[in-house]
């Protein structure tokens, strides 16, 4: 099964404040440091996340509409641990990887997501650590 995420909408309310400062600024240094930053938060509203969980391995994808921009494929080998956490107020997991970057996995449309992971994690003798505010959420 594929679960999708989408990234937070909250980056938005800095979006009024920099065009402010923008407008109010003369130095060159702050205006390309703010034209900057708005670009960021410009394009990190069209991203999106993919992650699959396919035979013995996890597939990550960042999209930028539909354009793949990263994409990490991990085997269960390669698994260092699981851990279930909240981050705020939003489940999470947080998937430990040897030699590549971890894996955040939050926001994502499906709460049967850790289910999965935690069965995957069992099927695989991959060590879980599950915090207990994720336990009382």
């Amino acid at each position: 099964m594929i679960y999708r995420a989408k990234p937070q909408y909250l980056i938005l309310i800095h979006v009024p404040l920099v065009i402010f400062l923008i407008s109010t600024t003369s130095s060159n240094v702050l205006l390309y440091f703010l034209y900057t930053f708005l670009l960021f938060i410009t394009v990190s509203v069209f991203l999106n996340y993919e992650f699959r969980i396919e035979n013995e391995k996890f597939f990550f994808k960042v999209l930028f509409f539909t354009i793949p921009i990263y994409n990490q494929t991990v085997s269960h080998k390669e698994i260092k641990y699981i851990k279930f956490k909240c981050f705020g107020w939003v489940k999470g997991a947080k998937v430990k990887v040897k030699g590549k970057l971890s894996l955040r996995l939050s926001r994502f449309q499906s709460n049967e997501l850790f289910s999965d992971l935690n069965n995957f994690a069992k099927e695989y003798n991959i060590l879980t650590v599950k915090t207990i505010d994720f336990k009382d959420l």
